[in-house]
């Protein structure tokens, strides 16, 4: 009764259709049953399945592979196809496994059929005819069937026959069997693709070839792989025939340019002069390369680098400029100073030494003396301890003035200090900086668990259900995870994880097709964040580590920190306050600002 319900919901999903489905151009189905319940494994199928499914990928098809599904999991794969096939100029399906045909009817047989007399095949096979069906999503389609034999459910009930027998006529479709209806394939030998399927994946990716030529040579290949014992069989009412790859195209025309640039962010190197084009490898930005061309008529440049070339835009391009002139020597400048901004006394001239205390703003300090070669001066404090500090942190070099000159910090005053309270607005962003960033940290807490969820997501739909699955995109992307199936088509909802091709990931909540929610993003330049996302991207409260050490911690807009956080460095400095783009901006405090260095990367 189970399996008769799911038969009538798929046939009202037919015939209630909804709107045209703006899908893809091409799109496929690839099902490959390789482990039966009640039979056995059948290996040939799972390497037909995968040798067919990267072939499509390669000719432009938007494939989804369902493998070893059971009844509900097959009408559920079928369903999803026709919703992404709505509209398509061109819709594939694939299958290879067992079939059956019984009193003139073809079946294809799920992992879980369980037949024991000629009466069960009805109700828990999938009729063929409902396969046809879904092929009139798209305005073309092609129907593909592999059965692999031997057969052990047809041997077990005797009066079915183990191969599909003639479909009926079909308008706008291609139906090609591996085989002539009703007469068996060679037996399937090995774990490796049959004849049909392995000739098939050569044909297809075969540049200039088309739909029709391609499965006419398919035709010949089987034959004389089999020595005639196989011959496919075709019924064709496509209708105008479809090119599969087109020739390569031409070389593109490069004009001679030789120098050196310097790239102004981080950017793709590309095999040709296409914003499409398949990515080499990703330059950081500041990445100095060797350009030996530009392209006529477009705005590209072909360049090498560490021996390897391709394309950089012109946009992300610059002509080096001269080195950074060595920093001016600090003058010769003792007397007292005063703190400008909160900072940290080091016991050492250098980025990363140990900080001896803490210096707050307004805090009185005697110069003791420059240091040669650098922009730190030797300071001690009232309490006489030394100790080093930039030389921007008491001014030197801005135009500041000394308060005393040629004399020590005065003692403290009776019953209180010298040093000086933050100004109120400093006080007032570090408050919020702070408290930003522990609501950040809850947020990547949010996210964390997300990620766990989605990971969970993505076993099940490695394995396959009626809402969890796996789709590989064109592009090289591949989501694995929940999906929602709504009037305008599927929709990545609720936990997956996301695989981009340039090795980004993703692993979290998705909403309408969108990261949304909470979850975590691992970039391929070694930075992760982990909290809130809109529109597909980190937005809201989160937590960056970056791959030099640096961190932060809050306010996040379009992918970047912005708002109030807290920034860390890898040398200890933390700072407290308004941000923007991995930079202090406003008014905070920190350890140390004269050794702030904002280099966030670019997407």
């Amino acid at each position: 009764m189970t399996r008769i319900l799911v038969h009538l919901v798929l046939c009202v999903v037919l015939l209630a259709g909804g709107p045209a489905l703006a899908a893809e151009k091409r799109v496929a189905l690839v099902i490959g049953n390789a482990r039966y319940e009640r039979g056995g494994a059948v290996p040939a199928a799972a390497a037909n399945a995968a040798a067919v499914a990267e072939a499509l990928r390669q000719t432009g098809f938007d494939v989804t592979v369902a493998n070893n599904r059971e009844h509900r999991g097959l009408v559920a794969a079928l369903s999803h196809f026709a919703t992404r096939a709505r509209g398509a100029e061109l819709g594939v399906i694939y299958y290879s496994g067992l079939a059956l045909a019984v009193g003139g009817r073809n079946f294809l047989v799920p992992v879980d059929a369980k037949l024991e007399a000629e009466g069960d095949v009805v109700i828990d096979t999938l009729d063929l005819d409902q396969v046809l069906q879904q092929m009139q999503a798209p305005k073309r389609g092609v129907l593909l069937l592999d059965p692999v034999v031997p057969n052990p459910v047809a041997e077990a009930l005797k009066t079915v026959r183990p191969v599909p027998g003639p479909p009926g006529p079909a308008d706008t479709l291609l139906i090609a069997y591996a085989h002539q209806p009703d007469t068996p394939p060679v037996p399937a030998r090995g774990s490796g693709p049959g004849p049909f399927a392995a000739a098939l994946a050569e044909e297809l990716v075969k540049p200039g070839a088309d739909l029709r030529g391609a499965l006419t040579e398919v035709q010949r290949s089987v034959a004389a792989r089999t020595g005639g014992a196989q011959k496919p069989w075709m019924q064709d009412r496509l209708g105008p025939t479809v090119a599969l790859l087109p020739e390569p195209p031409p070389e593109p025309k490069v004009e001679p340019l030789d120098g050196s640039f310097v790239t102004t962010r981080d950017v793709n190197l590309r095999q040709t002069p296409d914003s499409k084009a398949a990515v080499l490898r990703r330059l950081a930005r500041d990445t100095t390369v060797t350009a030996t061309g530009r392209v006529r008529q477009g705005s590209w440049t072909r360049v090498t680098v560490d021996g390897q070339q391709g394309f950089v835009s012109n946009d992300y391009l610059k002509r080096p400029g001269p080195p950074p002139a060595s920093p001016a020597p600090v003058a010769a400048d003792t007397g007292v100073r005063r703190v400008l901004r909160d900072a940290t006394l080091f016991d050492r001239p250098v980025l990363g030494a140990r900080g001896v205390r803490q210096l707050p703003a307004g805090m009185l300090l005697t110069v003791v003396e420059p240091v040669a070669d650098g922009n730190w001066v030797k300071v001690r404090d009232r309490f006489g301890q030394e100790g080093y500090v930039s030389a921007g942190t008491l001014g030197i070099g801005e135009g500041e003035e000394r308060i005393l000159s040629g004399t020590s910090a005065p003692p403290p005053s009776p019953g209180g200090s010298s040093e000086q309270e933050p100004p109120r607005a400093a006080r007032e962003s570090v408050s919020g900086g702070e408290s930003a960033a522990n609501r950040a940290r809850a947020m990547a807490q949010r996210g964390t668990e997300a990620q766990e969820r989605a990971r969970t997501a993505a076993e099940t739909a490695r394995r396959g259900t009626a809402t969890a699955w796996v789709h590989r995109f064109t592009n090289g992307d591949v989501y694995e995870g929940e999906w929602m199936i709504s009037p305008s088509g599927g929709m990545r909802h609720g936990y997956g994880v996301y695989h981009f091709a340039d090795g980004q990931l993703y692993e979290g909540e998705w909403r309408n097709d969108e990261m949304a929610g909470a979850g975590v993003m691992a970039f391929r330049t070694g930075d992760r964040y982990a909290g809130g996302f809109r529109a597909g991207q980190p937005e809201g409260l989160g937590v960056f580590r970056y791959a030099n050490g640096d961190g932060y911690a809050g306010e996040v807009r379009a992918n970047s920190p912005a708002g109030v956080g807290e920034l860390s460095f890898a040398n200890g400095d933390r700072y407290q306050g308004p941000v923007s783009g991995r930079k202090p901006s406003g008014n905070g405090a920190s350890d140390r600002l004269g050794a702030w260095q904002g280099a966030g990367a670019a997407e």
